[in-house]
């Protein structure tokens, strides 16, 4: 073989070796940017945060909503409205998660009066959100009495409370207090019977006889400044309590115990 044979072989076969080790060594790597951003902001978060990634590298991305929100939709370089999703990085992306606000459920508390008083809350309509609990309390006005509640409340307690789980209404009912008399005489005790003598509200003197226990005397008006009772037990024991009582407050009182005793009270009023 002649030498320029022999040559023509060598430069062959380096050149197939400079072939072979341009196919078998890899190219440079492509990285590609992920971008991610939220809408409207503060609404939410998305997990990855973003970053560079190789080609062809699949990234699964998950929007999470802030409270009072809830996801809607991915725009940008990705759609659809699952929250989470999987991105193959062949370029840079660019998402976007859109989240909307979940909107509010209110009920309306509307409360009324009958008679004379004061609601807190007040008179009239108010809106809660949905499963609030609202305190509701009666105060009644002077010379009356709360009596009930009607409507989407019951029972006769000033205070209450309203789970707002749909439209509520109230109604307070409140009655005129009777008058309170001017002078009450009252008997108590353990005795079986007494004897009374009272004076009247024109200063006569008035008597009655074996008169069982408990016992009342109410006058609506008092001429005479002066009031006096006095019961005598008329039994062998027990005890007996005689009490006057103007414009409902306790003026005297005075109690005896034994047989035949007798417990007095009085003054001018």
């Amino acid at each position: 073989m002649s030498k320029k044979k022999i040559a023509g072989i060598i430069v062959g076969c380096i050149i197939a070796i400079i072939i072979i080790i341009a196919i078998a060594t890899p190219g440079p790597t492509h990285t590609y940017t992920l971008g991610v951003s939220v809408s409207p902001s503060g609404a939410g978060s998305i997990s990855p945060s973003g970053g560079k990634y190789e080609s062809g590298v699949q990234v699964t991305v998950t929007a999470s909503p802030a409270s009072g929100y809830t996801f809607d939709y991915w725009s940008g370089s990705a759609s659809g409205t699952t929250s989470t999703i999987t991105i193959t990085m062949d370029s840079d992306k660019s998402l976007t998660a859109n989240f909307e606000t979940i909107p509010t459920v209110s009920h309306d508390l509307t409360i009324g009066v009958i008679g004379r008083g004061t609601i807190n809350p007040s008179i009239g309509t108010h809106k809660y959100g949905n499963g609030t609990q609202v305190t509701i309390t009666a105060s009644p006005a002077s010379g009356w009495k709360f009596d009930h509640w009607s409507g989407d409340a019951s029972g006769a307690s000033v205070t209450i409370v309203i789970a707002m789980d749909s439209d509520k209404n109230i109604t307070a009912y409140f009655e005129e207090k009777p008058p309170v008399p001017e002078v009450v005489y009252r008997i108590t005790g353990t005795a079986s019977s007494v004897d009374v003598t009272l004076n009247n509200p024109t200063g006569g003197t008035e008597q009655y006889s074996n008169v069982p226990l408990p016992k009342e005397y109410s006058y609506s008006s008092f001429s005479d400044d002066f009031v006096y009772i006095s019961a005598q037990n008329q039994g062998e024991y027990g005890t007996v309590t005689v009490s006057i009582y103007v414009d409902g407050v306790l003026f005297k009182t005075s109690s005896s115990s034994g047989a035949y005793v007798i417990a007095t009270a009085s003054g001018l009023k």
